[in-house]
């Protein structure tokens, strides 16, 4: 089954054009050394322990279930969703990599995977009873099914004549091509 997951691009979305154009999702845990898919749970768990003391048992285990959930919950095929703040808008994207390292690209957001982004959704064009599941804090999380399915009923392709350019903020004239990343590795 393929699963939907909320994947923020910092605080305030300060990294979703990073996310968009080089078409990837990414998170914070530079100062745990190299992550991969082999790393277990309680290994992050030391890192981040070790790296971060004193932080409270509350943060630990926080921090360290988001960056479990991108390492081994998320997979391809999974649908990806970030959103930019200042726009109002939600992006819509499919999971096409297993987790990779990275601390070139975003550098202190090494933990990667690459995403085809392809579709766009306004804030306000989503049901204002899935608005508030899409709130949470968390830089990782599932989103459940009700709200998944409003979303892809709703959102458009991205920089489609109907919807606002990411990057203008104006109504198109014509359909752009889906946004393909560049290789960072």
């Amino acid at each position: 089954m393929t699963d939907f997951w909320m994947i923020r691009a910092g605080k305030n979305g300060i990294y979703v054009h990073d996310f968009l154009g080089s078409g990837i999702v990414a998170i914070e845990c530079s100062n745990l050394g190299i992550i991969t898919n082999n790393v277990s749970q309680d290994e992050i768990a030391r890192r981040y322990i070790e790296a971060n003391h004193p932080a409270t048992k509350i943060q630990a285990r926080n921090t360290v279930s988001q960056i479990d959930r991108f390492v081994h919950s998320i997979s391809i095929g999974d649908f990806a969703l970030t959103y930019e703040s200042k726009k109002r808008i939600y992006y819509l994207g499919t999971i096409e990599s297993d987790i990779f390292w990275n601390p070139n690209l975003i550098s202190n957001l090494p933990c990667i995977r690459y995403v085809k982004w392809t579709k766009e959704i306004s804030r306000d064009d989503i049901n204002s009873k899935f608005i508030s599941s899409l709130g949470a804090l968390l830089t990782v999380f599932k989103v459940k099914p009700e709200t998944s399915g409003n979303i892809l009923n709703n959102a458009r392709p991205i920089f489609s004549p109907t919807t606002k350019s990411a990057s203008s903020g104006r109504n198109c004239n014509e359909k752009m091509p889906v946004l393909r990343r560049r290789d960072p590795r």
